[in-house]
């Protein structure tokens, strides 16, 4: 998988469901994901948390407490262009 293909994400879902059935809850999310680098990472990551807030809100009808990004990698281009994959740090 590439760098950019939207599969290499991955997230954890916790629903909780309220008593009464008129709500029909909240969720909160843990969404991990690989990034380019150089970038602006915390630009890409308020992106991601709204688009995905935005997204479940639309499908479930349930109010989204939270959307936690974690970046797992950072892709640096220019090592992996010289065949050099390394990890950033």
């Amino acid at each position: 998988m590439s760098p950019q293909d939207p599969t290499d994400a991955h997230a954890t879902v916790t629903v909780r469901r309220r008593a009464d059935r008129e709500n029909l809850g909240e969720a909160r999310l843990r969404i991990t994901v690989e990034l380019g680098y150089p970038s602006d990472i915390g630009g890409q990551c308020r992106v991601v948390r709204r688009q995905v807030a935005e997204r479940v809100a639309a499908l479930t009808d349930m109010t989204v407490a939270e959307v936690a990004v974690e970046v797992e990698r950072l892709h640096a281009p220019l090592l992996e262009r010289r065949g050099r994959e390394e990890r950033v740090r």
